[in-house]
């Protein structure tokens, strides 16, 4: 009986940290910037 719901319980969190980082790359997503925009911004700078 154990082993069965320590297993489920396991599962479960995999998949609640699955969405969680899903979520959380969906929302942060669109702010990160890509490398390019760093040079450019980088460059504004200097």
């Amino acid at each position: 009986m154990n082993k069965v719901k320590k297993r489920k319980i396991r599962t479960r969190t995999k998949v609640i940290i699955g969405v969680i980082l899903f979520l959380f790359f969906k929302i942060v997503s669109p702010y990160l910037m890509t490398p390019r925009e760093i040079k450019e911004l980088n460059n504004n700078m200097n």
